[in-house]
């Protein structure tokens, strides 16, 4: 079995992983109505057993997602390491490969895993699309980006243990060296993150792009390589974030009219030190937002390179719809974005000679008072916005519902309290 056929084995494979992901609600719906209820109890406390605890790095990991990531690295370890023949005795002979046709299969199995990651640069959509959360999604991500890396190393390890005279007189030498040069720019930002976030996600961007680049060139080298997936897969991700765009477009712009940012309220509270701004995003169209789901904002005029996700509330605003989001000044993005509003120097002492005032009532609770923000002091600015993002639960199939408010998430919930109080006076479920 040559190396191509074995590329396409796994490709197909993938490809039906994607497709199983696309009508997985429908497939699960099937499934629940098949499979008797005990039976799904069962399955359900099985699958989601947790085995690893929540990490930086890794996890929570449960029984299904350890399941599926062994099945992952099982046929990568066999496309990898295994290849199969024809004998006179047997219609099929499988037997381990040498080094040097490891090496080159590396390259196409890492090329495949890359297909994960480089699918589209808004993981939000994606995820979307797939029915998944966006931390199941980046965790998908990470695991393939990670195997990627892995086996792209293997055939530069074995080149350069064979001949390390060839790393610098010939050109694939020269090539190996540059995607050297690319995974440790891609540890040097992972090792920045915590410090400066938007480094590390254009340094990040930035190294994976020219990895894949550097890696395609490579395989396309190969005269028997069929590029026929290639153009299949350019197909769909192309398609894809095609109806990204238009989607995100016909939802921001409404003939001549856009959407606009603009601060109506401050508040702060003395004794923690914080202060927040109530920020109202108008967009032109109406836009249905579902508890619990989050929006994209990317605001050109104070971060060009990148966006944030903001819980929100929605509300409707004449033609359009009114997005209320509670922001928090901490660093990068929101810093800049209150840095015209809130001094970052101003000490907790100092906050009623701002324009919020803070009082104690008799029982000695924190009373936090707003007050309207002068239009001059923060100027409307356009905000691009994707979204809504993120899976909703149904609140109003459950008896009883138990809202706990934190902080600036406490507007957010509003609209699920007035639904359960509705609920209640009709049928008296919810308590």
């Amino acid at each position: 079995m040559t190396v191509t056929s074995l590329f396409e084995i796994y490709g197909i494979i993938l490809f039906t992983a994607f497709v199983f992901l696309l009508f997985r609600r429908p497939l699960v719906a099937v499934c629940r109505f098949v499979t008797p209820t005990s039976l799904r109890c069962i399955l359900y406390r099985l699958q989601f057993r947790r085995l690893v605890r929540r990490h930086s790095l890794v996890g929570p990991f449960y029984t299904c997602k350890v399941l599926v990531y062994a099945v992952v690295f099982a046929l990568n370890a066999a496309v990898l390491s295994l290849e199969t023949t024809r004998t006179e005795t047997s219609a099929f002979s499988v037997r381990l490969a040498t080094l040097s046709d490891a090496a080159a299969r590396a390259k196409y199995l890492a090329l495949l895993n890359l297909t994960v990651t480089c699918i589209s640069p808004h993981h939000y959509g994606v995820a979307d699309v797939f029915g998944l959360s966006l931390q199941l999604f980046q965790q998908v991500h990470r695991v393939a980006g990670l195997l990627s890396l892995s086996l792209i190393l293997f055939p530069i390890t074995v080149a350069l243990a064979e001949d390390p005279r060839s790393s610098v007189a010939t050109d694939e030498g020269r090539i190996r060296i540059m995607i050297i040069a690319c995974m440790a720019a891609l540890v040097a930002a992972s090792l920045a993150k915590p410090v400066a976030y938007e480094v590390f996600l254009k340094m990040h961007e930035i190294s994976a792009a020219l990895l894949a680049y550097l890696l395609l060139s490579q395989v396309l080298a190969d005269s028997s390589f069929s590029r026929l997936p290639l153009y299949i897969y350019g197909g769909v991700a192309g398609l894809l974030n095609a109806f990204f765009m238009c989607r995100y477009g016909y939802y921001n712009f409404a003939g001549w009219e856009r959407p606009r940012l603009t601060c109506s309220e401050i508040a702060a509270s003395r004794i923690h030190d914080r202060r927040w701004l109530h920020l109202e995003l108008e967009v032109p169209r109406r836009v249905h937002v579902k508890p619990g789901q989050y929006i994209s904002v990317w605001i050109p005029g104070v971060q060009l390179l990148s966006s944030h996700p903001f819980a929100t509330a929605a509300t409707t605003g004449g033609k359009g719809t009114v997005f209320h989001l509670f922001v928090q000044s901490r660093s990068g993005m929101t810093n800049t974005l209150a840095r015209p509003l809130i001094p970052s120097a101003t000490a907790a002492d100092e906050l009623e000679r701002q324009t919020v005032v803070v009082r104690l009532n008799r029982k000695g609770a924190i009373v936090q008072t707003k007050q309207t923000v002068d239009r001059s002091r923060f100027i409307p600015r356009f905000a691009f916005f994707t979204g809504p993002h993120g899976r909703s639960v149904d609140h109003r199939k459950f008896e009883t519902v138990v809202l706990v408010p934190a902080a600036l998430v406490t507007g957010l919930w509003m609209d699920i309290w007035k639904t359960c109080c509705g609920l209640r006076a009709q049928t008296r479920r919810h308590r």
